[in-house]
């Protein structure tokens, strides 16, 4: 009869407490029997996995369901005060925070004006989040901030921001004010994985997200995962040269990219002025300015489509959110006019608090992991 290979048992325990955990952590409270069946785990093994997360004072049992029949069965749920997660996005003028619970929940979100101090405007962020939850979160496991920026992929600082040229060290130093890992994210490839997580794009592998504001930014995701490409300039659409406008000839001057100067929101704004049309207006745009604004967004998506080809197009930002519902038509008439690609061109369901959801989503993401490896290290003890 062959032996068993020695730490086998303490592997499979761990795998089996960390799927019980994960479980947990993404539906809120189950019960055995409901644990067993979305794990595939048995009851047994559901059993023995839930008493050892409820002696690492991980999980509790913190009510009954009652059932169709028989007795009402206990639920497990995620110990008070187990801990938090934290998403920050930095915007142009303000630092916006969320809070949440490590089922998903946001607790507390907070809006500070952004001043000459980015330091000190997230370090306030992140203490009124905290502030507002009154203690009932538990520690922060893990922070995403969304940066308006190129963040090297190597270091995980900012290597190029338009406006945070003075915030290189933001990371590490709001790692230490705050005394939690923090990372920083490029807000529109956050904004893309929030979309894919909850907006038009939910279960798309392949899509691109354009975001027209006051900067122009691209993401792209090629089977289920944000390119942030070698330097971590992937997306940087604003500076891609273009017909009909002078090609670049500064990287850090945000108006000198030619496709920032066809679809920037003070390009769109006079376009608009021309047409006699006013952003957000409840009637909607006029055909002929939606036409020539769609004509100038087909030249980024036709440029970007030729090489991904990508199923879905996603629109956003206050340029595109604000010109009414006809817009994701009109770009895909006028791309498929000038390039054989035909994408489903869609509007954003998130928003302009896509960067925000995004960093709050992979912080989620982070501070569940440290419970996971809790759970792994007490099997190696």
């Amino acid at each position: 009869m062959p032996r068993s290979k020695p730490g086998v048992p303490s592997l499979l325990r761990e795998l089996n407490d960390s799927a019980a955990l994960s479980h947990i952590m993404l539906v809120g409270q189950v019960t055995r029997a409901e644990l067993a069946a979305h794990t595939g785990l048995s009851r047994v093994t559901s059993s023995q996995a839930l008493a050892r997360l409820e002696s690492l004072g991980l999980v509790h049992s913190g009510g009954r369901r009652a059932g169709a029949r028989g007795p009402a069965a206990d639920l497990y749920a995620l110990m008070p005060k187990v801990g938090s997660a934290l998403g920050m996005a930095l915007l142009p003028d303000a630092v916006r925070a969320d809070l949440c619970s490590l089922t998903g929940e946001v607790l507390a979100s907070a809006t500070i004006p952004l001043g000459e101090d980015v330091l000190d405007a997230c370090v306030k962020a992140a203490r009124a989040v905290e502030e507002q939850a009154g203690g009932e979160s538990g520690p922060v496991h893990a922070a995403v901030v969304a940066t308006p920026g190129v963040v090297n992929p190597a270091t995980g600082d900012l290597s190029f921001s338009y406006d945070l040229a003075q915030a290189t060290e933001l990371r590490s130093e709001l790692g230490e004010r705050l005394g939690v890992p923090v990372r920083l994210g490029n807000d529109i490839h956050l904004a893309a994985l929030a979309e894919r997580s909850e907006g038009v794009a939910r279960g798309e592998q392949d899509f691109v997200l354009l975001w027209m504001d006051r900067g122009v930014g691209m993401a792209s995701v090629v089977d289920g995962q944000v390119r942030s490409g070698h330097s971590g300039a992937a997306g940087e659409i604003g500076y891609l040269p273009v017909p009909g406008v002078p090609l670049p000839v500064r990287v850090d001057n945000l108006e000198q990219g030619s496709f920032q100067r066809l679809v920037g929101l003070p390009a769109v704004d006079e376009l608009a002025r021309r047409h006699g049309v006013e952003r957000g207006a409840p009637g909607g745009s006029s055909p002929a300015f939606l036409m020539e604004l769609a004509q100038r967004i087909s030249l980024g998506v036709a440029a970007v489509g030729t090489i991904l080809d990508p199923a879905l197009v996603v629109l956003t930002g206050d340029t595109a959110l604000g010109f009414g519902p006809g817009l994701p038509e009109a770009v895909a008439e006028a791309t498929s006019r000038i390039a054989p690609i035909n994408p489903r061109v869609a509007m954003s369901t998130v928003g302009v608090d896509g960067p925000l959801v995004g960093a709050r989503l992979q912080a989620l993401e982070s501070a569940r992991a440290v419970l996971i490896d809790r759970v792994r290290n007490s099997e190696s003890t």
